[in-house]
């Protein structure tokens, strides 16, 4: 119950943190930098992990409760 809870929430912030390293990236006045480019591409690797690990934790969590 509490552990599951625990990481869905860790998994939220983690989610917010990308939604804000996102929206201060859009903020840079250079978007054709390789900074910026390298940046954006680190940050989808990033979306993508976190996509992962959040179904991961729901599939976990979906069989602790079944059992």
């Amino acid at each position: 119950g509490t552990f599951a809870i625990v990481k869905v929430v860790a998994t939220m912030f983690i989610a917010l943190t990308y939604v804000l390293a996102r929206k201060a990236l859009t903020y840079l006045p250079n978007k054709t930098s390789k900074a910026y480019t390298y940046s954006m591409k680190g940050l989808a690797f990033a979306y993508f992990g976190l996509i992962g690990f959040l179904g991961a934790a729901v599939a976990n969590n979906l069989l602790i409760l079944i059992h």
